[in-house]
């Protein structure tokens, strides 16, 4: 794994533990910029193949994470919701 994929995977990780959506979109765009780049310089049809490969792992592995953590703030806003109806509900009894 080459160092800019490391560091990009490493700021992925916090980003997604920090639950920052601002940070993980930014990392979204230099990771797509970093494999366009990677993928042309490439000139052996073999390292390129492996090098796809491995981006698409990243990738795959990333989307994995996204979407539990989408999965993650979807469930917040629900329980906020009801518990807003709940305060509602209250606030209006008296």
């Amino acid at each position: 794994m080459s160092d800019m994929l490391m560091s990009l995977h490493q700021r992925f990780e916090e980003a997604a533990k920090e639950e920052d959506a601002e940070k993980l979109a930014s990392l979204l765009s230099e990771f797509d910029v970093f494999c366009r780049e990677q993928v042309e310089s490439q000139n052996d049809d073999t390292e390129k193949e492996q090098l796809i490969r491995q981006l698409l792992n990243t990738q795959q592995s990333w989307q994995s994470k996204i979407l539990q953590l989408k999965s993650k703030v979807q469930q917040k806003i629900a329980d906020i919701k009801s518990n807003g109806k709940k305060i509602n509900k209250y606030l209006t009894s008296y």
